[in-house]
């Protein structure tokens, strides 16, 4: 079906340049600080007066997501929540109350697409007066944007005087959209194109999805592609592992029309075959072609929080480095005499620095799905007790081996036994593993080590 056009066009996208509005964007988005201890939740660039983008920090969220705030004359709209727990709406309200002037201003949120890493902070902004959350599914959006057919027709809202178009580009996801803003020029792509890995869910609509966007731009001017996050390195064909908190030599966020054509004209040549596709700036992969890791199933979402009257279970990150470092620090000999055998930890000379490092990997590699490290706090969580370590298992025979460790204070006073005796039950009722070992404690060290590895 022929897509319908039914925003303004120019003749030609050179027709309409003398009518942009300019911004700048940084050369970087790390913090020169590059450690959680003094990274703000939220990196706020005024792109211009009108348009804001914020970035979430890793050391909240290892997706790092980016939003976008278009203000109009009589309406803001707001592209994206944020990811896991995102505290998005003080500094999204900050800056529209800046911008209202005391006047009253409607704030509309939707979404690049409905993955919980776009919409985690929809209810703490829907409950705010004078927001409207339109929920990420397509007949929502539909009504929301005068969409009158998807996913072939373009929609738009007016925010006052200033347009933005609406183009529904499911693919990666089922509600997928992209917005172009008239006023700067910028198209904002969401998961569907930006500097990583583009997850595919559905080919065929991801291929016509790419060709509409061809298509829609062939005659509109296109200052910067922008997606929602970045993965990719600076370096050309060369991603981040999944998971990092930090991206020192990380990709610009922003990408021009020509990987538009490139991944069109790489789609193309694969025929309809769904196909995994690296290209300089962007690699294609789609959902089918996905390895998972074998020791855990790709459905199986692992536990957050457990709690009980006396201690919590959290995934150790870095929010969490100074309780552990603390901790780690007051037990050392303790540690080396119960835990180790031999090597080099524990490390009475590693730094409050080391340490903040060492928790960034333990958090990357969790949600990796590589390994699980869990912080055991008491129960106000204040005060890190231990860790436990859910690990794939090296041996042949275990699905996984979990590991743990104390401070010498709770030691002393029994914990490490009671602790042990709950993780075997909480991974029992919470863990898909058909067999676990737990090494010097249900087998000895030197029979562990004896077995054949996998």
């Amino acid at each position: 079906m022929r897509l319908n056009l039914l925003a303004a066009t120019c003749v030609t996208a050179y027709a309409c340049l003398a009518e942009l509005q300019t911004g700048s964007l940084p050369p970087s988005w790390i913090s020169p600080a590059g450690n959680c201890m003094e990274d703000p939740e939220w990196k706020i660039h005024q792109y211009n007066e009108d348009l804001y983008i914020l970035r979430q920090s890793g050391c909240t969220h290892y997706e790092k997501p980016f939003l976008y705030l278009i203000f109009g004359k009589d309406k803001a709209l707001l592209l994206d929540t944020g990811a896991g727990t995102p505290h998005v709406a003080a500094p999204v309200m900050n800056l529209v109350q800046k911008r209202a002037k005391g006047k009253p201003m409607e704030l509309v949120v939707t979404h690049s697409h409905e993955h919980r890493d776009h919409t985690a902070g929809d209810a703490e902004l829907a409950a705010i007066s004078g927001v409207k959350v339109i929920p990420a599914k397509v007949d929502d959006l539909k009504t929301a944007f005068g969409i009158s057919e998807w996913p072939t027709h373009v929609g738009s809202i007016d925010l006052g005087s200033r347009v933005v178009d609406v183009i529904p580009i499911p693919g990666h996801a089922d509600a997928s959209i992209t917005l172009y803003d008239r006023r700067t020029g910028l198209l904002l792509t969401g998961d569907t194109v930006y500097a990583g890995r583009l997850y595919v869910g559905n080919w065929e609509q991801f291929a016509a999805s790419i060709r509409r966007l061809v298509d829609f731009t062939k005659t509109r001017p296109v200052t910067h592609v922008l997606g929602t996050h970045i993965e990719q390195t600076s370096t050309p064909f060369k991603d981040y592992v999944t998971g990092t908190t930090y991206q020192p030599a990380e990709h610009t966020l922003e990408m021009n029309r020509g990987v538009l054509l490139e991944l069109d004209e790489a789609i193309t040549a694969a025929k309809g075959t769904p196909t995994k596709i690296s290209l300089r700036d962007v690699t294609v992969v789609p959902r089918s072609m996905m390895q998972q890791n074998a020791w855990i199933p790709r459905d199986f979402l692992a536990p957050t929080l457990y709690e009980t009257a006396k201690y919590k279970l959290v995934p150790l990150g870095p929010t969490l480095a100074q309780h552990d470092y603390e901790a780690y620090m007051s037990s050392i000999d303790h540690l080396r005499k119960n835990y180790t055998n031999g090597g080099s930890w524990p490390n009475k000379d590693i730094t409050m620095a080391d340490a903040l490092k060492d928790v960034e990997g333990e958090i990357s590699r969790f949600h990796a799905r590589t390994s699980f490290t869990y912080a055991v706090l008491n129960a106000e969580g204040t005060k890190e007790l231990g860790c436990i370590y859910v690990r794939p298992s090296r041996k042949a025979g275990y699905d996984a081996q979990v590991t743990m460790w104390v401070t010498a204070e709770r030691y002393q006073a029994g914990f490490d036994q009671e602790l042990f005796a709950e993780t075997k039950q909480w991974i029992a009722a919470n863990w898909p593993f058909k067999k676990v070992a737990y090494p010097k404690r249900e087998i000895s060290q030197p029979d562990w080590d004896a077995l054949p590895n996998q």
